[in-house]
């Protein structure tokens, strides 16, 4: 995977992934935070969202409902339309050749 670099992710987009990388990095330790999808290698359009992948330790319902409940927050707050999927370690590790997750190996990039 590649380090977070600009791509067509907008300013507001950046301020947004800041917030959500501190919030994150702050309340979950060992967290990982990748961004995929047309934002990062495709052909995004305007209404193009910036897909999220969060990958929590120990993740549960309510973390994950904090977890949605915040970047909701950090949306309207930078008026952004940022994607998040929440899942927990063990079925990154569990799953490994889920599409989506495999995607997200080849092309995804480090926030």
């Amino acid at each position: 995977m590649k380090e977070f670099i600009k791509h067509s992710i907008t300013n507001r987009e950046k301020k947004a992934l800041k917030e959500i990388k501190d919030f994150i990095n702050q309340t979950f330790k060992e967290s990982k935070i990748f961004i995929y999808g047309s934002k990062t290698y495709g052909e995004p359009t305007q209404e193009s969202d910036l897909d999220l992948l969060i990958i929590i330790p120990n993740l549960n319902w309510k973390v994950k409902k904090k977890i949605i409940n915040k970047i909701t927050e950090i949306n309207w707050k930078y008026d952004t339309n940022i994607s998040p999927i929440v899942v927990s370690e063990e079925e990154w590790t569990k799953y490994p050749t889920m599409p989506l997750f495999q995607e997200v190996k080849e092309k995804g990039l480090v926030v």
